[in-house]
């Protein structure tokens, strides 16, 4: 492999103004930090906070700015070799950046310890390893760290869009650590695939009656846990009231994203249903913990990524994508970098 030399000038699709379509521009990094490695990236994928953040900007990104917070690639430089890891030039890695992002670009810079080696290039292809990243660490924070579903094994579960790049994620660890999943989806292709994926109920919001079909499904007593996984507010107050006594309500994302008033709201109505609402906070969390356990569940089985679309990496293709994501897609959408 060729050496890498500082600074390193490549293409990025980035965010020239807040709400700009993205537009195909060099980008140049001068160097790497200690704890740093240079990614040549192979697949990004797209998630729902990447329109959020070129829309409005919520992380006070200084434009220009790239979307894209995870991916999968091989590791060109390090800034420091460390004998504490498994990483060095040559690895193919996937995994997690921070609030910063830069994905959608030929390179990024990204701490050693938000990625990891590829579990097994024979069963998980590069799209698939670009596809695991922020949507696999949010179901992960929020299933294992916020909650502990590995202590509810044959209690009940309610994923509220299990057919998202989350929610299908967030199923499949109720699954793997043994609770019963009832998940909630409209779009015939995200029906399809959490029929695929072994859930036990499965609600199709846009025809029936959530809150009556998720208690039919527990036989009135409700779920042990519901994990919202939407980041829409219409759906908060209807997943709180089917929560079962001494469970846990969890949602995805933070609050300064909903109207206010909305979290006392929501505390209240599961507080009364003699449940927890627990906050989606993770301060701290270190993304590599979370990719060596899909590593392990991907070996036994209880977790693949579902990828419904693969663009290229063109301005006017992503964009697209970025205008439709949630519409029509399930699982995940990823982007073909190199």
């Amino acid at each position: 492999m060729t050496a890498i030399t500082f600074p390193i000038t490549f293409k990025v699709l980035a965010c020239e103004e807040v709400a700009a379509p993205v537009t195909l521009i060099d980008w140049t990094i001068d160097s790497l930090a200690t704890e740093e490695v240079l990614v040549r990236v192979s697949h990004a994928s797209i998630n729902a906070s990447d329109p959020i953040i070129q829309k409005r900007n919520i992380f006070r990104l200084t434009p220009p700015y790239v979307l894209g917070y995870d991916l999968s690639g091989t590791v060109v430089a390090e800034g420091q070799a460390n004998p504490n890891d498994d990483i060095e030039v040559g690895s193919f890695v996937f995994g997690a950046v921070g609030i910063s992002g830069g994905c959608f670009g030929e390179y990024v810079k990204v701490k050693r310890t938000s990625v990891a080696l590829r579990p097994d290039n024979a069963t998980v292809s590069d799209a698939q390893a670009a596809a695991y990243g922020v949507a696999y660490l949010c179901a992960y924070s929020s299933l294992m760290i916020v909650d502990d579903i590995s202590k509810r094994a044959g209690q009940w579960a309610y994923v509220v869009g299990g057919g998202g790049g989350v929610g299908h994620f967030a199923v499949q660890l109720c699954k793997a650590y043994g609770l019963k999943v009832v998940a909630s989806a409209s779009k015939p292709e995200a029906l399809e695939l959490l029929k695929s994926l072994g859930v036990d109920a499965v609600v199709d919001y846009s025809t029936q009656d959530v809150v009556a079909e998720v208690f039919a499904a527990t036989n009135g007593k409700g779920a042990d846990f519901v994990y919202n996984s939407t980041c829409v507010d219409a759906t908060f107050k209807q997943s709180a009231l089917v929560v079962a006594s001494g469970g846990s309500w969890v949602r995805l994302g933070a609050w300064m994203l909903s109207a206010p008033g909305l979290v006392d709201e929501i505390t209240e109505i599961v507080k009364k249903r003699g449940a927890e609402a627990k906050s989606p906070s993770v301060a701290g969390f270190e993304p590599s913990a979370g990719l060596k356990t899909v590593i392990r569940l991907h070996k036994e089985g209880n977790i693949v990524p579902h990828i419904s679309k693969i663009v290229p990496f063109e301005a006017a293709a992503v964009q697209e994508a970025l205008d439709n994501f949630g519409k029509a897609n399930a699982g995940k959408v990823v982007v073909k970098i190199m």
